[in-house]
């Protein structure tokens, strides 16, 4: 993942989702892709981190 991307900022948008019974009749394998992801992230090197993150950031310079 990580080394195909230039440095700086990237950005994936994801789509929050709650975790219930309708959801996971949806999509029964979501739980394991989200911890690959988790995953693959964290040996990438790879800072997750929400929108109030990066603003707090942003408002800081």
């Amino acid at each position: 993942m990580r080394h195909a991307l230039s440095p700086g900022l990237g950005e994936w948008a994801v789509h929050p989702g709650i975790d219930n019974a309708e959801y996971r009749a949806l999509q029964p394998d979501g739980r394991c892709v989200r911890e690959t992801a988790q995953g693959l992230a964290a040996v990438e090197g790879i800072v997750v981190l929400d929108y109030c993150t990066l603003q707090a950031a942003w408002n800081e310079r």
